[in-house]
C-alpha cells in the first residue's frame, strides 16, 4: 500500500464535473504548483524544489488557502483547503491529484 493510499481523508472531491482543460500530466501539475508557490511566497522559482518539504518554504495558512483555491479553479474540481498540509511535497501532491484525475477520466 502506498503513502497516498494511506491518506486519512480524501484531498479531492469530484462534485464538480471534469473539465477538458485540466492538466494532462503530473509534470503539468508540478509546474503549476512550483510557479504558484514562487509567486505567492515571492521567492525565486529556482528555490522551489518539487521534493522539498512544503513546510520548509515558510508557507502560512493564508498562503496555503490561496494556493489551494487557485489550484481548485485551475483544475476545475473541489479540493480540500488543507490539501497543502495533507502531503509533504509538491511532487506528492501532483501525483495524488493526477491519479485522482485519471480515475475520474476512466469512469
Amino acid at each position: 500500500m502506498s503513502y497516498l493510499e494511506n491518506s486519512a481523508q480524501p484531498a479531492v472531491s469530484f462534485e464538480k464535473p471534469f473539465l477538458p482543460g485540466t492538466p494532462s500530466s503530473v509534470a503539468a501539475i508540478e509546474q503549476w504548483l512550483a510557479t504558484k508557490f514562487a509567486e505567492q511566497l515571492a521567492i525565486p522559482a529556482h528555490a522551489v524544489s518539487l521534493e522539498k518539504s512544503i513546510t520548509s518554504f515558510g508557507l502560512d495558512s493564508m498562503d496555503a488557502i490561496i494556493i489551494a483555491g487557485d489550484l481548485e479553479d485551475w483544475m476545475g474540481m473541489e479540493l480540500s483547503s488543507t490539501l497543502l498540509w495533507d502531503f509533504d511535497t509538491i511532487a506528492i501532491i501532483a501525483r495524488h491529484l493526477f491519479e485522482n484525475l485519471t480515475a475520474v477520466r476512466g469512469q
